[in-house]
């Protein structure tokens, strides 16, 4: 591990040379893209984890997707992207300028060279505090656009479930934050502390450190670690958010486990985990390219 702290020196550092503003285009652009490829599997995921029962989780992905292109078409798996789209640029802009900055604040000091896996665990905590203010209401508005859309004759806009959060007050806009807090700050320090570490293990096996392919293998690692620790607590959080209904926390964990298996807790693992790390990969690739090229 020595050798991996002596690269992290402030003035080897590549965020001290980036042009903010040109990170943010390139980056943005990017994360449109990415959104919607990956779109389907955030509906699959959603509309499994709020389903009552017990069903092997494969077949249960399979049959979803089946059952929405017959009966809605291609169109079925995109209810509420635009939102997404819309929301994900901001949000995923706060969280890695954040994490870049906070990162290099910390690897500067002799306590952050000696403990680089914790500095990149407490950047990607931050970042995701900083960031979540920007994209929870909006997180919560595509949840019941998906649950609500589940029916084929069911045509629900925007503006209608905008108007019933904004009658909720705060509670509606920001339903299950601490749900959200607890699954997204320890699944964020886990997923960049893996990264990074992943990174550089893979990049001395292969001797080739600025690589895509060396990115996309640590970042599918990073996300399929993370999807694998927090299922659970992301099942908890898209029921809070999801339903109308106020229940607690408690509620909602008996629910669960009075729906037959233990194994409820990881509904939608299948499209979720697919979604994870192949939104990982690809997010590491595009986030090391902006670096690159948004240099000055």
């Amino acid at each position: 591990m020595t050798e991996f702290i002596s690269t992290k020196n402030s003035a080897e550092n590549p965020w001290n040379t980036v042009n903010i503003k040109k990170f943010m285009a390139i980056g943005g652009t990017f994360s449109a893209c990415q959104t919607l490829a990956l779109y389907p599997l955030e509906l699959l995921k959603t509309r499994l984890q709020v389903q009552r029962g017990s069903v092997p989780q494969m077949r249960t992905t399979i049959d979803t997707c089946k059952r929405v292109l017959s009966t809605q078409g291609l169109r079925g798996l995109y209810h509420g992207w635009q939102w997404s789209v819309l929301g994900g640029i901001p949000s995923s802009g706060a969280y890695f300028i954040s994490y870049n900055i906070l990162k290099s604040k910390l690897l500067d000091t002799e306590l952050g060279q000696a403990n680089p896996v914790c500095v990149y665990a407490l950047s990607g905590i931050a970042a995701e505090l900083v960031s979540l203010p920007l994209w929870v209401p909006l997180d919560i508005l595509i949840q019941r656009i998906q649950v609500a859309t589940a029916q084929p004759n069911n045509h629900v806009r925007a503006r209608d479930v905008l108007r019933t959060m904004w009658t909720e007050g705060r509670r509606g806009l920001y339903r299950g934050t601490l749900a959200t807090i607890i699954v997204y700050a320890p699944g964020s320090a886990l997923w960049w502390a893996a990264y990074e570490v992943s990174k550089f293990t893979i990049a001395k096996y292969l001797h080739h450190e600025d690589s895509p392919l060396v990115h996309a293998m640590a970042g599918g690692i990073a996300g399929l670690s993370s999807a694998l620790f927090t299922n659970p607590l992301d099942v908890i959080k898209t029921r809070v958010q999801a339903n109308q209904k106020k229940r607690s926390y408690k509620e909602h964990v008996k629910m669960l486990k009075g729906e037959g298996s233990i194994l409820n807790f990881y509904k939608g693992i299948v499209p979720r985990a697919l979604a994870s790390s192949t939104k990982s990969a690809i997010t590491f690739v595009v986030y090391e390219t902006a670096m690159r090229w948004s240099k000055e």
